[in-house]
């Protein structure tokens, strides 16, 4: 005979029509017990003397809903989440199954699915982590745990502490202010590199990232530029305290003018105020989302194979940050913008700058970026005198210029060797352009010599009546 599982509120009802059957309690009572009328309990009372204890199981139980996942699809979500996207939060790996492998399934069913096997995610809570490892210490004890198993089980012995970070609210505007920042990790690859990372603080979306091999101020220009480009100025900056950004002298740590740097002066020229920070956690909006990122981004890239740095800022620009701004970021229309008008490329070509200061040789050249290089006005060079000091000007599109006495002479590298012998070298003759007039019989002037007769004659015959 088949075994009857009742569940507890069944198997209350189970035991009060049983005693009202055996006359240990009135149908009166029982109504009040169990909150039903005196009819249902005189009809509850007859189903069970029909058919006993079978009469209060519910009528769909062991049937299978169309809804429940087979063991192979659950067997599938296990092993791509251990081999092919392993190191994936549950989170993004759920996106991954309904976007890459056309699997319709939610969250929670993947989360349920994969704690049932006590498989952990890399952002599990310690609260999770304790439970699971109860779970598999009693298995352990029973000498019943998998090579998986064994393998979560060391994975759930140490727990993180918490990691507190003060809260404080979202600047009001957007554009008001821009947290900056970069963060060193193998991203791509097998080798280390850093990510140049703009999060602006009221919709906590990223509006400018550039990777690179060290931290920079080209990293740092190059965010800087896309911000320009795609929404304006901002009314302040806020970076970690890095020379890039903050100099002081030892010797003289109140003297102002030895803390204007590169991208102070290029700050100073757009009109943003630039502030520092040495504590991780006066810019916890962009320290959050380099966390994000290391859980999603280089996972992502290593599924799309992305090897070098090029490859990497192509796909960074033109497929990530519009996902990611979408799912994480609030709606810039939701606030006012108060980013100022964007730039164009000459613009700021002209507003990111490095200067140096470079001292003439003898020859009347200066050395830069271990070349050598001439001072020229229009077409003929500038000789100035020996040891004159000099600042030069390198643009962010790579033009170099140089400042003297409010002069600004352009830089001409000057090569080792000519690349071209004008006496001995073949010199191609360049050939003459010679400006053609299309004839009257061209298509384009044919239909416009056809169209100005035809309104002649129109006018004409107006004219004349």
């Amino acid at each position: 005979m088949r075994k009857i599982i009742l569940t507890p509120s069944e198997h209350n009802k189970y035991d009060v029509i049983k005693a009202v059957v055996n006359n240990r309690k009135s149908i009166r009572r029982a109504s009040v017990e169990l909150g039903l009328c005196e009819r249902s309990i005189r009809r509850l009372r007859l189903q069970y003397l029909s058919q006993g204890k079978l009469a209060f199981q519910h009528g769909n139980h062991r049937l299978h809903t169309q809804l429940k996942f087979n063991k192979d699809v659950k067997n599938k979500i296990v092993n791509l989440y251990l081999t092919k996207y392993n190191g994936f939060n549950i989170k993004h790996f759920s996106e991954f199954l309904n976007n890459e492998e056309q699997l319709n399934i939610s969250y929670s069913s993947v989360l349920k699915i994969l704690t049932a096997r006590h498989v952990v995610s890399p952002k599990t809570q310690r609260k999770t982590k304790r439970r699971i490892r109860k779970e598999l210490e009693t298995k352990q004890y029973q000498r019943l745990l998998s090579k998986r198993e064994e393998a979560t089980y060391q994975a759930v012995q140490d727990v993180e502490a918490v990691k507190a970070h003060p809260s404080r609210p979202r600047k009001k505007y957007f554009g008001e202010l821009v947290q900056m920042d970069a963060s060193q990790e193998i991203w791509f690859g097998a080798h280390k590199s850093f990510l140049h990372l703009a999060i602006d603080d009221r919709t906590g979306q990223i509006i400018g990232a550039y990777f690179d091999e060290q931290e920079t101020l080209k990293g740092y220009y190059q965010v800087l530029s896309q911000i320009l480009e795609s929404y304006g100025t901002p009314v302040e900056i806020l970076t970690d305290r890095r020379t890039i950004f903050d100099y002081k002298r030892k010797a003289h740590p109140n003297t102002t003018s030895d803390t204007l740097t590169n991208f102070g002066y290029a700050c100073s020229t757009l009109g943003t105020k630039l502030s520092t920070t040495s504590i991780p956690q006066a810019k916890g909006r962009v320290e959050r989302v380099f966390e994000t990122l290391q859980s999603r981004l280089i996972n992502e890239m290593f599924l799309k194979n992305i090897q070098n740095i090029e490859d990497a800022n192509t796909f960074l620009i033109n497929n990530f940050i519009p996902k990611f701004n979408q799912q994480f970021g609030l709606p810039i229309k939701s606030t006012m913008d108060v980013f100022s008008g964007q730039m164009k490329s000459k613009d700021i070509e002209m507003a990111l700058i490095t200067m140096e200061e470079r001292t003439v040789d003898r020859g009347h050249c200066i050395s830069f970026e271990n070349k050598t290089w001439s001072l020229n006005n229009q077409d003929h060079q500038v000789m100035l005198p020996h040891k004159t000091k000099v600042e030069v000007v390198k643009t962010f599109l790579n033009n170099y210029y140089v400042t003297f006495d409010d002069r600004i002479l352009r830089m001409m590298e000057v090569l080792p060797v000519e690349p071209v012998s004008k006496e001995i070298d073949y010199q191609p003759s360049k050939p003459r352009i010679v400006k053609q007039i299309p004839k009257l019989t061209h298509p384009w002037r044919r239909d416009n010599r056809k169209r100005f007769e035809h309104n002649h004659q129109l006018a004409f015959a107006i004219m004349n009546g």
